[in-house]
Protein backbone atom coordinates (compact mmCIF):
# COMPACT_ATOMS: atom_id res chain seq x y z
CA UNK A 1 0.00 0.00 0.00
CA UNK A 2 2.58 2.67 0.58
CA UNK A 3 4.48 1.56 -2.85
CA UNK A 4 1.04 2.30 -4.55
CA UNK A 5 0.84 5.90 -2.44
CA UNK A 6 4.10 6.58 -3.17
CA UNK A 7 2.96 6.59 -6.97
CA UNK A 8 -0.12 8.65 -6.93
CA UNK A 9 2.16 11.45 -7.45
CA UNK A 10 4.04 10.33 -10.46
CA UNK A 11 6.23 7.41 -12.16
CA UNK A 12 9.73 6.55 -9.62
CA UNK A 13 12.53 4.04 -9.97
CA UNK A 14 12.73 1.50 -7.34
CA UNK A 15 15.79 3.64 -5.97
CA UNK A 16 13.90 6.53 -5.44
CA UNK A 17 10.86 4.32 -3.75
CA UNK A 18 13.37 2.97 -1.64
CA UNK A 19 14.62 6.14 -0.39
CA UNK A 20 11.12 7.66 -0.26
CA UNK A 21 10.01 4.95 1.93
CA UNK A 22 13.11 4.00 3.45
CA UNK A 23 13.55 0.02 2.36
CA UNK A 24 16.22 -1.97 0.99
CA UNK A 25 15.93 -1.62 -2.81
CA UNK A 26 15.39 -5.83 -2.48
CA UNK A 27 12.34 -5.20 -0.93
CA UNK A 28 10.47 -2.72 -3.19
CA UNK A 29 11.95 -4.76 -5.98
CA UNK A 30 10.01 -8.00 -4.68
CA UNK A 31 7.28 -6.21 -3.90
CA UNK A 32 6.98 -4.48 -7.61
CA UNK A 33 6.98 -7.74 -9.42
CA UNK A 34 4.16 -8.49 -7.34
CA UNK A 35 1.94 -5.51 -8.28
CA UNK A 36 3.29 -6.02 -11.51
CA UNK A 37 2.10 -9.63 -11.54
CA UNK A 38 -1.51 -8.08 -9.85
CA UNK A 39 -1.82 -5.92 -13.12
CA UNK A 40 -1.52 -2.59 -10.39
CA UNK A 41 1.50 -1.17 -12.20
CA UNK A 42 3.37 -0.81 -15.34
CA UNK A 43 7.07 -0.18 -15.60
CA UNK A 44 8.79 1.77 -18.41
CA UNK A 45 12.23 1.68 -19.03
CA UNK A 46 14.96 4.58 -19.68
CA UNK A 47 17.94 3.12 -20.48
CA UNK A 48 19.35 1.44 -17.81
CA UNK A 49 16.16 2.45 -15.07
CA UNK A 50 12.60 1.44 -14.94
CA UNK A 51 10.33 4.06 -13.99
CA UNK A 52 7.16 2.61 -12.06
CA UNK A 53 3.97 4.21 -12.41
CA UNK A 54 0.36 3.13 -11.55
CA UNK A 55 -1.81 1.60 -14.07
CA UNK A 56 -4.43 4.45 -15.37
CA UNK A 57 -7.55 2.00 -15.22
CA UNK A 58 -7.07 2.02 -10.96
CA UNK A 59 -6.77 5.95 -10.58
CA UNK A 60 -9.70 7.94 -10.93
CA UNK A 61 -9.76 11.46 -12.59
CA UNK A 62 -9.87 13.30 -9.38
CA UNK A 63 -6.71 10.79 -8.39
CA UNK A 64 -8.43 8.45 -5.95
CA UNK A 65 -7.27 5.85 -6.22
CA UNK A 66 -9.63 2.08 -6.31
CA UNK A 67 -8.68 -0.86 -5.66
CA UNK A 68 -10.57 -4.32 -5.74
CA UNK A 69 -8.27 -7.19 -4.03
CA UNK A 70 -11.02 -9.79 -4.10
CA UNK A 71 -10.90 -10.20 -0.76
CA UNK A 72 -11.31 -6.34 0.31
CA UNK A 73 -12.10 -2.96 -1.56
CA UNK A 74 -9.60 0.09 -0.75
CA UNK A 75 -10.21 3.20 -1.54
CA UNK A 76 -7.27 5.99 -1.45
CA UNK A 77 -8.58 9.28 -1.02
CA UNK A 78 -7.05 12.00 -3.97
CA UNK A 79 -3.84 13.51 -2.95
CA UNK A 80 -3.63 17.46 -2.37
Amino acid sequence: MRIIDALRTGSRTVTELAMLLKVELINISVHLKKLRDADLVQGKKFGRFVEYSLKPEIASEDGAVYLDLGWCRVELPAVK
